[in-house]
This record gives C-alpha cells, structure tokens and sequence, in this order.
C-alpha cells in the first residue's frame, strides 16, 4: 500500500486532477499486466466506485485491463498526444482508447514509474528516459511537472548517466566532479547529481558553482516529489540541497554529512541496508 500512497501523493504534487489521484492511489486493486494479483475482483467495481467515484474507477479498470508495455511504444512513437488502439492483455482483444484517457493513463503510469523504480539497493535505474519521451507529449497540460521537451533523455544516456552517478560515488571530490559533470550533461532532470556536484563544488572552495548546482538539484527533486536515488529519501536530499542553498556550504551544525566523501559514504551505507533488506532468504 506505500507504493499506491506514493504515487497518489506524487500526482497530487504535480497539480492532477484529484480523480486521477484518487486513481491512482488504487491502481493495481485489481492486478494488472505486471502486478499480478488482485487485491480485489474486478467483478467489485461498483464498491471501489463508491468509494473513489466513477471516473477515478474506469481509470483504474483501464489500466488492470490494457497492455500497458503494447500501448506505451504505441504513444513513445507519436509526435502528439492522440487517441489509441490499444489491446487487452488477456486475449488481446482491441480497445479504442480516447486521447483523454491516454492522457490520464499516461501521467498514472508516470507516476507509477517514477514512485518505485530503483535498483536492487535503491539507488537509480532508468526512468527519466521513458518520461521525457512522454512529458515531450504531455507537458502542454502541465502536469508532468517539467517542460521536458526542451531536452529528451535516450535510454542509453540515462543508463550512462547512472553509471557516471555510481562511480563518483567511488571516487575523491577531485575526480567525482567529472564524473558528476559528465551525468548531468547526459541527464540533465536528475536532482541528485547536482547536490553532489554542489558538494564537489564546495570541497574545492568554487561556492558561485556550488550554490547554482544546489538550486538546479533543489529545484529538479522539488518537481519531481521523488528521488531517483532512494538511498536517500526525497527530504534528506532536499535537506542537503537546500543547506548548500542557503549558506553556499553544507551547514556544519545541521544533520547533514559534511563533506562529499562523508555524504557518499552514507549514501553506499543506506544502500547496503537497503540491499539486505531486500534480500530473499535461501
């Protein structure tokens, strides 16, 4: 239920209607092409309409019905956001969808997307690829909640940005600003590589560069309203940030670790918990 909560709480923080929310919030009661079990039968719509309203409820039956993987390369294909034929993913059956539920599927699966994917350990995977191909359609509306057709992403550049994030984590402040450097320019709408480039920044005494990091970092986690490095949660990043905003250094008497080999360490840290934690016995 804290994945459903999340990406309910993320559409609300990008300004969705509050039906879309609600649908979003109860987007995979009734299984769906990836989660496949049900939490309650499809033949109970009228109760979860009741209880979430009927628009909210059809949002829902869409998105446990259509085969989301066949209907999203059918909309990365197109130039603008437009009705589609999708298809049932229990026999494949066609099903005309209207370009305003393509729209609202669209910016639930986004958020669905964005809300829980992470590596093994929590630290980044890609993502931010398929929503820039996505918001390019989309940011018209203003709801995915950056103009990202100013700058897609390639799956390819993502994959390599987050190699370049995970290294520098590896590395002393010196070198790990090139690496951070080079991320940010193959993936410029990540937030956490900007709060380490600012620390970076910081560490080798360039305060007009650390403070202009923080706030793009600040800014780009803020839109957002998910990290996409889950070692640390969306406030512990925005907390590091925004004390590089305010002061132009990390605030020595805040919580925050206060140097770049001290902040990546803890980030390796919480991954590794993470990663036992997530570990399945036997």
């Amino acid at each position: 239920m804290q994945h459903l909560d999340g990406t309910g709480w993320i559409l609300r923080s990008w300004g969705a209607p509050e039906y879309v929310c609600r649908a979003g919030e109860c987007h995979n009661l009734y299984a769906t092409f990836f989660f496949k079990t049900a939490v309650l039968d499809v033949e109970r719509r009228g109760e979860l309409s009741n209880y979430i309203g009927s628009r909210a409820e059809q949002l829902v039956f869409l998105f446990s019905i259509v085969d989301r993987r066949h209907l999203w390369n059918q909309v990365t294909e197109l130039k603008s956001l437009q009705g589609a034929m999708a298809r049932k993913q229990v026999d494949g059956t066609p099903i005309w969808l209207e370009k305003r539920a393509v729209d609202k599927l669209l910016l639930i699966e986004a958020a669905n997307l964005a809300e829980q994917t992470s590596d093994y350990d929590g630290g980044p995977m890609p993502w931010m690829g398929r929503l820039t191909d996505w918001g390019a359609l989309a940011c018209g509306s203003g709801r995915i909640p950056l103009d990202l057709s100013r700058s897609s992403v390639s799956t390819l550049a993502d994959a390599k940005a987050i190699d370049l994030y995970n290294a520098s984590l590896l590395a002393p402040f010196e070198i790990a600003r090139g690496k951070l450097s080079e991320a940010v320019a193959l993936n410029p709408w990540a937030g956490e590589p900007h709060i380490l480039l600012a620390i970076c920044c910081n560490e080798m005494r360039d305060l007009a560069a650390a403070k202009l990091n923080a706030a793009i970092g600040y800014r780009l986690l803020s839109k957002w309203s998910v990290a996409w490095d889950k070692a640390l949660s969306l406030e512990q990043w925005l907390d590091v940030g925004g004390s590089i905003c305010r002061a132009g250094m990390l605030d020595r008497s805040s919580s925050n670790t206060h140097s770049y080999g001290e902040m990546a360490s803890e980030i390796l840290r919480r991954r590794h918990i993470i990663a036992q934690m997530r570990r399945v016995p036997g």
